[in-house]
């Protein structure tokens, strides 16, 4: 018997819906979605439009509130530049230039254009003359754009000097006063005494783009003036303070090309009726269509400018689409689609029926192929060693592998599936942590379980293994059901783990045996890695506190770093930086180099600190290994004996030694740089005398004196030493002959007025030299030991020059 189709087979009771109710319910489908599509299209459209506006709006409000920020920036630093010179009794060409430099980002120019009258004309010009403006003069421009001299007029605003990023030249002399415009410009500035703005103007010299601008005047009074624009008001306006600036570079500087094509700017003098000739317009052009337009007055220094913008074609594209049209589309669609599933309702169980068949078919194929998939798996862990657990908790059953149980030396046969044959093999001293870890898993608290532990095999040796599963299933209230997990025999990466652990036990030992040596390693980055006992007794940190953490950024000084770093990087030629300044020179092999170190308590060290590489297997630098030596002592030790044998050991002044190696530092030094050099000697009046008569004790006394009395009144570069005896000199760098003899007229007159305690008043004969390019230090003594032996010759007590 064959058997009928599904929809066949429907009992006759419930019949069939005919083909012209299906039709009619789906054209009724078809209708309604239609009329909803396009009331929601119509709504859609008109919140795009409501957008749209509003999205301009914000945009043009935007445009026009920037334009007016700027307009205002101009007269706010056009006001700055007037108060400059407001505080100066005189400005320069330079401070001008100086001052305005940072203002010449949006702006084509500043200009200073003083007052000059008719009678002072000739003279003002000889003055620009003389202060280097060889061309100068007070001109104006003919027909064809010509300077010429300027004619004859009651007063003149000519540019004396300006500053500008933009003009190739600054129209210097140009007369304000030469145009019909900047005539207007200056009667207002003297009627109204405030910052006003021109007409608009083609700006001279400027490039095309920029020429169509508008001039800023700021008058200048030396001092307060009277109120009212009086006769004597305007009588003391000194000049005029000129800023050049260009509509396009007012409103298109800063804004990149993407935002200025999105709007389209006009800007318009409202006092010119002439619509078609606006002061400013974009290069974009806008979409009259759209019927968007904001306009706005905006107030600049007196004159009224009116802004118009406008959508461009770019703005229009970026804010407008068009959803209203998907919408529609989407909703005749979706009618379409209702109206057609209400057509093939009728035979969706029969192709039920149909997905069943196929999916249960899918479901056999699907079976067998994970049975394959399973014996492929269970092959392969046991081909790498894995071995393969499998717990059911609610039977408390577990599946043991073959490679789980051949792990411990068992058959098949002489293993159970009880949780037993696993738990009764772990070491005692592992159960604890083992227990831990799962319980954690099981509670849901860690997403895998994973233990190491020692199992103990057949013939009854440890084995170390990574033990690690998962829960497959859980109950409805969470508990779990079954578990999954393998073990892994690890016992050759334990042993290397303990072996390493005693290697680095001994280093460690070693290390801290070496209690007069800092060791510390880091990586590449400065982060400390070992710190041995040595180290925390040089720097008084404790391991703890550094380990794993920066080196502390106290330990060196902040300035040798800074100097060390600049070294560096001239001589690699890149720039070091951070930590590598320490080991950057390592290489191949170590860097030694001493360091002045502060220690927690802010004592500082001098160190000596080797550096060397510590390298991977592969041979690539992974850190650096740091011994440090305190040579503090020794270095104490070293300045002490180079200021003992430097000085000498009864005044404290410098000796002879330490003088003739200045002078001939102070000679090289003064060679290459051009600079002078004098020599000022003097020997002390009468000095046997004073000690046969009091004493060499007395003596002594006398030297000690003069040498704290002249050194007072010395310069810290200047070089104060004893020759031998009472002969003591000053070597002055940078000084010419002249500034040594006031010097030593200085110095003979504070010998002079001021008397030693029970010896009396002790005079000096002073003689001065001056060093002259080619002379050797010998040529230079000579010449100063003459310069003393005529001050003695001539009566002691003065000062005496060589002028040889």
């Amino acid at each position: 018997m064959t058997q009928l189709p599904a929809f066949e087979q429907l009992p006759a009771a419930q019949g069939v819906v005919s083909q012209k109710k299906a039709l009619r319910a789906a054209g009724l489908v078809l209708v309604a979605g239609l009329l909803l599509t396009g009331l929601l299209g119509w709504n859609v459209w008109r919140n795009a439009r409501m957008a749209l506006e509003q999205q301009f709006a914000l945009a043009a409000n935007e445009r026009i509130d920037r334009v007016r920020e700027r307009l205002t920036l101009q007269q706010s630093e056009l006001e700055s530049v007037r108060r400059f010179f407001e505080n100066s009794d005189d400005v320069s060409r330079e401070e001008f230039e100086h001052f305005v430099s940072p203002l010449l980002g949006d702006t084509l120019g500043y200009a200073w254009l003083p007052r000059v009258e008719q009678h002072a004309r000739e003279a003002f010009e000889e003055r620009a003359h003389v202060d280097g403006m060889l061309d100068y003069l007070i001109h104006e421009l003919d027909s064809q754009g010509r300077p010429v001299p300027a004619q004859v007029r009651e007063r003149y605003f000519p540019v004396l000097y300006g500053a500008s990023e933009y003009l190739q030249e600054l129209p210097l002399g140009l007369d304000l006063n030469s145009t019909e415009s900047g005539r207007e410009l200056t009667q207002q500035v003297l009627t109204e005494r405030q910052l006003v703005a021109s007409i608009p103007v083609i700006l001279p010299g400027a490039p095309p783009a920029d020429a169509a601008g508008v001039l800023l005047a700021a008058p200048f009074y030396p001092r307060p003036a009277l109120l009212g624009p009086t006769a004597e008001t305007r009588a003391g306006l000194q000049g005029i303070l000129l800023a050049a600036i260009s509509y396009r570079l007012l409103i298109e500087q800063g804004m990149d090309a993407d935002s200025l094509a999105q709007l389209a700017l006009t800007l318009r003098d409202s006092a010119d009726q002439r619509a078609d000739v606006p002061l400013y317009r974009s290069a974009v052009l806008p979409v009259q269509a759209a019927e968007l337009v904001a306009e706005r007055h905006l107030d600049f220094a007196g004159r009224d400018y009116l802004i118009r913008i406008e959508p461009s074609a770019d703005f229009l594209k970026r804010n407008q689409g068009d959803p209203q049209f998907w919408v529609v589309l989407g909703g005749t669609l979706t009618s379409l689609l209702l109206a057609g599933y209400v057509l093939t309702l009728l035979s969706q169980r029969q192709r039920a029926l149909q997905l069943v068949a196929e999916r249960t078919a899918e479901l056999r194929a699907n079976q067998l192929e994970l049975q394959e998939n399973q014996a492929r798996l269970h092959f392969a862990m046991d081909s790498a060693g894995h071995g393969v657990w499998d717990w059911n908790v609610d039977l408390g059953k577990v599946f043991y592998s073959h490679a789980w149980k051949a792990m411990l030396g068992f058959r098949d046969g002489e293993i159970g599936t009880t949780t037993d044959e696993c738990l009764r093999r772990i070491h005692p001293d592992d159960q604890t942590a083992r227990c831990e870890a799962l319980q954690r898993h099981l509670r849901g608290e860690a997403p895998l379980y994973q233990s190491e532990h020692r199992l103990r095999c057949k013939n009854g040796r440890w084995l170390w293994v990574l033990d690690r599963g998962q829960v497959m299933e859980r109950a409805a209230d969470g508990a779990p059901r079954r578990m999954i997990g393998t073990q892994t025999d690890i016992s050759s990466r334990k042993a290397a783990e303990l072996e390493l652990g005693e290697v680095n036990n001994r280093l460690h030992g070693l290390l801290d045996a070496a209690t007069q040596v800092a060791i510390v390693s880091t990586d590449l980055r400065g982060f400390v890695r070992s710190f041995n006992v040595g180290a925390e007794r040089m720097f008084g940190y404790s391991a703890r506190e550094v380990l794993g953490r920066p080196v502390p950024e106290n330990v060196f000084v902040k300035d040798e770093i800074r100097r060390r770093a600049h070294d560096l990087s001239q001589a690699l030629g890149r720039e070091i930086r951070g930590f590598e300044v320490v080991g950057a020179l390592v290489g191949e092999g170590h860097e030694e180099h001493e360091w002045t170190c502060l220690r927690r308590d802010g004592r500082q060290l001098k160190v000596n600190l080797i550096i060397t590489g510590v390298r991977d297997s592969s041979g690539g630098l992974i850190g650096y290994l740091g011994i440090a030596t305190d040579v503090t002592l020794r270095k104490e030790a070293e300045l002490e004996l180079r200021r003992l044998s430097v000085t000498d050991a009864l005044t404290g002044v410098h000796n002879r030694r330490y003088f003739r190696e200045q002078l001939e530092l102070g000679m090289a030094r003064c060679s290459r740089s051009g600079e002078p050099l004098s020599l000022v000697m003097f020997d002390i009046d009468h000095f046997k005398d004073i000690n046969d008569r009091f004493g060499h004790e007395a003596g002594d006394t006398v030297l000690v004196t003069l040498c704290q009395r002249v050194a007072q009144r010395l310069r810290k570069v200047d070089v104060f030493c004893r020759l031998g005896g009472e002969e003591l000199v000053v070597l002055c760098p940078g000084s010419s002959l002249e500034q040594a003899a006031r010097l030593a007229e200085a110095l003979c007159e504070a010998l002079r007025s001021h008397s030693i305690e029970g010896i009396g008043v002790v005079t000096a004969s002073f003689g001065i030299a001056g060093w002259v390019a080619g002379e050797s230090a010998d040529d230079l003594m000579r010449k100063v030991d003459r310069a003393v032996y005529r001050a003695k010759r001539l009566g002691r007590d003065r000062v005496e020059r060589d002028e040889g």
